[in-house]
């Protein structure tokens, strides 16, 4: 199986190790990771990249301009064509996005892990929203905790929601 890893950090804290976790268990299981950190400039943190590298076919940091860079859906498209892609799994909303916003054509199952939503000002609660909303279109939506869990029962439909038990 081949899955893409994508990522949009600020920082390596805990879905970021929680990350990594996933990709080396799963490379000791056989499966081809490959993984994108995307970087939108001062304040990105590609640290996952490094991590991982050792258990990944791939990983690379990719640039991503501005809140939506028609480019690098572009790209993310092409990319999963030409690696054979199977499993598309992102964290956080930014990548949800694209990886929704990618998939039209395209043969693969789309997998989220939502970490949490950081309702703090009206941008981030609007941000959360769309989320939610987006995840819909998800084959597997995963809540990393009970209260993430319950939150996504609320909007989705329960046999495409599990917790991750890690």
């Amino acid at each position: 199986m081949r899955v893409l890893h994508l990522l949009s950090s600020t920082g390596y804290y805990g879905a970021e190790n929680m990350v990594a976790e996933l990709i080396r268990g799963l490379a000791a299981r056989g499966v081809e990771n490959f993984v994108w950190s995307l970087w939108s400039g001062t304040g990105s943190n590609t640290d996952i990249v490094s991590e991982v590298r050792e258990y990944a076919k791939d990983a690379a940091v990719v640039k991503c301009r501005g809140r939506w860079d028609w480019r690098l859906l572009i790209e993310l498209r092409s990319y999963v064509r030409k690696h054979g892609i199977e499993v598309i799994h992102s964290h956080k909303y930014k990548t949800n996005f694209y990886a929704a916003a990618a998939r039209p054509g395209l043969q693969c199952v789309l997998v989220s892990t939502c970490h949490n939503w950081l309702l703090n000002g009206v941008k981030m609660k609007l941000y959360a929203a769309l989320d939610k909303i987006v995840l819909k279109s998800f084959d597997m939506v995963v809540g990393v905790s009970n209260e993430v869990l319950n939150e996504l029962l609320k909007r989705l439909d329960r046999t495409k929601t599990a917790k991750n038990i890690h």
